[in-house]
């Protein structure tokens, strides 16, 4: 009853463009107790023409619990004398209908009318759901109350209808060239999808001529049977992530041979978080065989992902790096081997590069065992974070946080953005790159292994991130009264410390690269002056940082 009545709004109900053809009312398909045809239109493609009717018989009552929710729902029904919609909210943006009879014209019961939805829309994919506003007419009587009236506004919800917006779908073209025998998939898999980014991309499937028996009746052992596939179609594509289409050519339910090719079409635009998006591909098989002394000859629907596997990845849009593998050199595992230093207070950006390497340390994999005792042959990694980068400073991985890579496979990260402007954050930060790494080798006492464990890559991709102060920095001072002089000189200071408090921490002296050139421990009570011989150095401008855990107190001054 909702249905009818629901699509009832739609014929009334879209009411806006003057320039859209008034729809003629489709009779023909109604037969007992349908009240609109179709049930529901196809969905608008973006940047498209469009133009769909939809065909409404008015009903002759409606359940009273639709119409005043204080009702029971199918105790009392609202006998309908007439309905009118005024206006209808919610559609896409460019879409427009007209209704025929036009706005304002009352229906009755058993009387036939449509409405014509048409235009051309950019809105974001998704369902809009509809709102029209209207009046209409009715008589009851509930228990020993009868009703006789009118309502206008927002109409209940009987009179709703949803709209759906897709993305422009392209019909593929299967790539054959690239198969050799036992591929069934081409390529292995597809660029990483960039958030944010409009993507295309196109997969090319052929069809085996048989199939492990075990995998169309899980019954059978694995590799014992195999069964001739004598056709198979894919009806469904599933598990993209949200903003990204699928289509298939042939198209669903188009069967294909053993020897044949389809491929299907992942395009559109998402901003779901960076991962790993397994696909399922459901279809129906038909095939013929002898499995222990029992001859199959059937078709099965189901699931075919165990020989269409396949996943797409997406990646996080902002500054997602490229791989230079062009660099690397016998050995070499991180280039380039350190990032210019990150300016305090300037926006940054910087790409480190990294090769999976063929062998871990044993004490990298298995954090009890003594450094150069055993080596552990890598399967593959995965880096699952990258920690201890400066405040302010993120980091961005290509390919993705999450996904595998294969020894001697390539991936890359970015570093971007900009450290707070107060100069005590320059110094060394050494990053921590964590995951897991699947290997095999052999140990000591428990013997051979060939598993999967959590690793911190310490040797395999050793990293730190610098961060030098810019020329003419304001000092710091928290709580110490400090100075060096004479400032300047040839490199022979007296450093004075005066505090209320007791002082201890550690003095040291930064580069303007935030490079650590000296540093000593610290307990000072009231007032106390330390000599500085700084006599090896370089001319140049320097900052004497005193840091006690809480406070910071920062001074510059210049060696001649």
């Amino acid at each position: 009853m909702k249905k009818l009545l629901l699509l009832l709004t739609l014929f009334t109900g879209l009411v806006s463009a003057v320039s859209a053809q008034v729809c003629t009312p489709d009779t023909s398909h109604f037969t007992a107790g349908a009240f609109a045809y179709p049930s529901s239109l196809p969905c608008i493609t973006q940047s498209s023409t469009y133009s769909g009717t939809i065909s409404i018989r008015i009903p002759d009552s409606v359940d009273a619990h639709l119409f005043d929710s204080t009702y029971p729902a199918g105790f009392y029904y609202v006998h309908i004398d007439s309905i009118a919609l005024d206006s209808i909210v919610g559609l896409p943006s460019g879409i427009s209908t007209t209704i025929n009879p036009g706005s304002n014209v009352f229906l009755y019961p058993g009387q036939f009318g449509c409405v014509q939805v048409s235009g051309s829309t950019s809105a974001a994919i998704g369902n809009y759901t509809l709102g029209v506003a209207g009046h209409g007419c009715f008589h009851v009587q509930l228990t020993h109350h009868v009703a006789d009236s009118c309502i206008s506004g927002l109409l209940p919800a009987y009179f709703t209808y949803t709209l759906s917006v897709c993305a422009p779908s392209t019909v593929c073209t299967p790539d054959t060239s690239a198969f050799t025998a036992g591929v069934y998939v081409y390529p292995p898999n597809l660029p990483c999808i960039l958030q944010g980014h409009p993507y295309s991309g196109t997969v090319s499937i052929r069809i085996p001529d048989s199939v492990d028996a075990h995998l169309f009746v899980s019954a059978v052992p694995a590799n014992t049977y195999y069964l001739h596939i004598d056709s198979m179609r894919i009806d469904s594509i599933t598990g993209a992530p949200a903003g990204i289409n699928v289509t298939t050519h042939p198209g669903d339910s188009v069967w294909l041979h053993g020897g044949q090719f389809g491929c299907a079409v992942f395009s559109g635009t998402t901003n779901v978080a960076p991962g790993n998006f397994p696909i399922g591909i459901y279809g129906r098989g038909c095939v013929h065989g002898m499995v222990f002394t029992f001859n199959i000859d059937s078709c099965v629907s189901g699931s075919l992902s165990s020989y269409f596997n396949y996943s797409l990845n997406v990646c996080n849009g902002s500054g997602a790096c490229t791989v230079d593998s062009a660099a690397f050199v016998g050995g070499a595992r991180v280039y380039p081997a350190s990032l210019p230093c990150i300016v305090t207070g300037v926006p940054f950006t910087g790409q480190v590069n990294i090769q999976v390497p063929d062998s871990l340390d044993g004490s990298d994999f298995i954090s009890q065992l003594p450094p150069n005792l055993v080596k552990v042959y890598v399967d593959s990694i995965e880096i699952n974070t990258i920690s201890g980068y400066p405040a302010g400073i993120t980091s961005v991985s290509n390919p993705v946080l999450t996904t595998w890579l294969p020894r001697s496979s390539f991936a890359c990260a970015v570093f971007s953005g900009t450290v707070n402007g107060n100069v005590t954050a320059a110094g060394t930060y050494n990053l921590t790159i964590s995951g897991i790494g699947c290997g095999h080798g052999t140990f000591p006492v428990i013997g051979y292994k060939d598993t999967c464990m959590a690793t911190t890559f310490t040797r395999e991709f050793p990293y730190a991130l610098n961060v030098c102060y810019p020329a003419g920095i304001t000092e710091v001072t928290e709580g110490i009264n400090l100075n060096i002089y004479p400032n300047p000189n040839q490199g022979n200071f007296t450093v004075s410390i005066a505090s209320s408090t007791r002082v201890n921490g550690s003095m040291s002296v930064l580069d303007q690269l935030g490079r650590v050139i000296m540093t000593q421990n610290l307990d000072v009570m009231g007032a106390k002056q330390i000599p500085l011989d700084l006599g090896n150095v370089s001319a140049g401008a320097y900052l004497l940082i005193i840091n006690t855990g809480d406070n910071r107190s920062v001074k510059q001054f210049i060696v001649r």
